[in-house]
């Protein structure tokens, strides 16, 4: 998930949704799957931050990408209740799910 407003009119602002497809010393690559732009390939470059907080005697900078891993999300919000079919999943079957789904998901773009 991007964590930064870096480009709005190409739908990379906070909260953007993607899968990174490439990763690079000084930039990532990814597939956007949030929002109006679904599909795009976009890259993300390292950004150099400062904080500003005065109350540190010293000024010092860091670079890093300004996203944060995001392994799932939400299901609908208007589901008011937990089917009875739940089940808690061992981290390693939930991640086999989640990557075969987004295979699946792939896939069926793909065709499209």
């Amino acid at each position: 998930m991007l964590l930064r407003n870096l480009d709005q009119s190409a739908g990379l602002c906070n909260g953007t949704r993607l899968i990174i497809t490439k990763m690079g010393r000084y930039a990532l690559e990814g597939k956007v799957i949030t929002d109006s732009n679904i599909g795009d390939k976009v890259y993300i470059p390292r950004l150099t931050l400062a904080p500003s907080d005065t109350r540190i005697p010293f000024k010092f900078q860091r670079r890093q990408f300004p996203i944060s891993v995001c392994f799932a999300m939400t299901i609908t919000k208007t589901s008011c209740c937990v089917p009875s079919s739940t089940r808690v999943l061992s981290w390693s079957t939930l991640c086999r799910n989640i990557q075969s789904d987004l295979q699946e998901w792939f896939e069926n773009f793909n065709d499209r």
